[in-house]
């Protein structure tokens, strides 16, 4: 289950309803992963991992836009 928004309102979901895309960018001074849900041509979810110099900062949008 995540937390989507479809546009009205944050509700949960089954994740496996939804196209699932990852992405990694590597800097200098973080490594930086993502995960998104896509429903059709819509975003509903992403969430961020973004690991500083040895931290970690995880973020999560509960609504886009």
């Amino acid at each position: 289950m995540i937390t989507v928004d479809r546009g009205n309102g944050i509700e949960m979901a089954d994740e496996s309803l939804f196209e699932k895309r990852t992405g990694v960018e590597t800097y200098d001074d973080a490594d930086v992963s993502w995960v998104e849900y896509w429903e059709g041509t819509h975003l509903v979810h992403r969430s961020a991992n973004v690991a500083l110099k040895g931290r970690e900062i995880k973020l999560e949008m509960g609504r886009l836009g």
